[in-house]
């Protein structure tokens, strides 16, 4: 990707960056979970499985991408002036717990919720990005040193094998740690970009990414070739910790790349606010809707025309959803949340009441969606403020 002159002398564009990381998170997040639902079991293997692993750390570019729009936001009011976020968040999970007739489940929604009040409680603070790092390396220290010695007492205590990150903890997909380690040094990264008093250069900061991950991966296939794990699923391997890191250094690499010299395709990448937030809840229906017509068992070909359809779907559709939230918020707030707030009750009261038959079929997921796309309304606040789903 060539970089003019001029891009080169303006700087790294880092809002725009941010909005590009969040749709390669998502495109990542659409590969997995198409490769996991829809690609054929015998052809897990080579080019595809390659894509599903490298896909596989859509979750650390979202966790990531919180921290740094957090440390982009200008803190303000009370502490707990994020808690509506907050539970919109965690009732976007509960609805898919209710999918299955769980009381409750700690997915990705809720971690977002988690990452988006710890940032936002740091940002408060005089030594943020001292306290981040030490955070971080604390988090780190525990799952991989202290986590197994205290395998006799986490095994029975779920509370602290959730703290420890092992073992895996049922209905909980990500652990506190190593989860918050991506968010806090989001924020390391975010607030470095906030303090200058201009923006990073684009070829020094191309190059860092580049080595960065060049170095991480390094570390991560010494890591495997030392029988470290590479699971990520409940609980996390040392080899997927130190590879992820790779994941996010290519991952800025391309943004920042994109940003500077590719604008128009860094446009239709990007993510920002209810966007974010929608893509997740409409590729999920997609993928659904996809199983339902038979498209599963798919080859290597079939497998990348399906991953690529669908995240070009959800892209699109998250936008003009957000737009079209954005439009109604504008014509009428109240009117609005009370619809969704309907709408939501409606979603919730049918999952509930749909036979065990259909509770993983079309419909379910349908209910699903269409009430997590609800509390949207809730997510979309006044021009001046911005959800915090992986946003500044």
């Amino acid at each position: 990707m060539p970089l003019s002159p001029a891009a080169a002398r303006r700087g790294v564009d880092v809002s725009l960056a941010l909005d590009v990381l969040r749709g390669l998170a998502a495109i990542s997040m659409v590969v997995n979970h198409v490769a996991v639902q829809l690609l054929a079991r015998a052809d897990f293997h080579g080019a595809a499985a390659l894509a599903t692993f490298a896909a596989s750390g859509a979750p650390v570019l979202f966790f990531f991408a919180t921290g740094f729009a957090g440390a982009l936001r200008r803190p303000g009011g009370s502490a707990w002036g994020r808690l509506d976020t907050v539970a919109c968040l965690v009732a976007a999970d509960l609805l898919a717990a209710w999918r299955g007739h769980l009381p409750w489940l700690l997915d990705f929604f809720t971690f977002i919720a988690l990452s988006t009040l710890a940032v936002d409680l740091l940002a408060r603070q005089r030594r943020a990005v001292a306290l981040a790092l030490g955070a971080a390396l604390v988090l780190a220290l525990l799952r991989f040193g202290l986590a197994p010695l205290a395998l006799p007492w986490s095994e029975r205590i779920p509370p602290l094998a959730w703290v420890l990150g092992f073992p895996g903890v049922e209905r909980v997909s990500y652990p506190l740690t190593p989860w918050l380690c991506y968010p806090l040094l989001g924020f390391v990264l975010g607030r470095w970009c906030a303090t200058r008093r201009e923006p990073p250069s684009v070829p020094r900061a191309l190059a860092a990414f580049a080595a960065g991950s060049l170095a991480a991966l390094a570390l991560g296939r010494l890591a495997l070739h030392l029988g470290l794990s590479d699971n990520r699923w409940t609980t996390m391997g040392a080899a997927y910790f130190v590879l992820s890191f790779a994941m996010i250094g290519v991952a800025l690499w391309v943004a920042v790349a994109a940003a500077a010299a590719a604008r128009p395709l860094a446009a239709a990448l990007s993510l920002r606010g209810v966007s974010a937030y929608a893509v997740v809840p409409i590729h999920f229906l997609l993928i659904q809707a996809a199983h339902e017509g038979r498209f599963d068992g798919l080859p290597p070909a079939g497998f990348a025309l399906a991953a690529a359809s669908i995240a070009l779907a959800a892209l699109v559709l998250a936008k003009g959803f957000a737009a079209l939230l954005g439009r109604a918020h504008a014509a009428g707030p109240t009117t609005l949340r009370a619809a969704a707030g309907a709408l939501l009750l409606a979603c919730a009261l049918g999952l509930w009441a749909l036979p065990a038959v259909h509770r993983l079929a079309f419909e379910s997921q349908a209910l699903v969606t269409l009430g997590q796309l609800a509390l949207g309304a809730w997510l979309l606040r006044a021009p001046r403020r911005r959800p915090a789903v992986a946003v500044a």
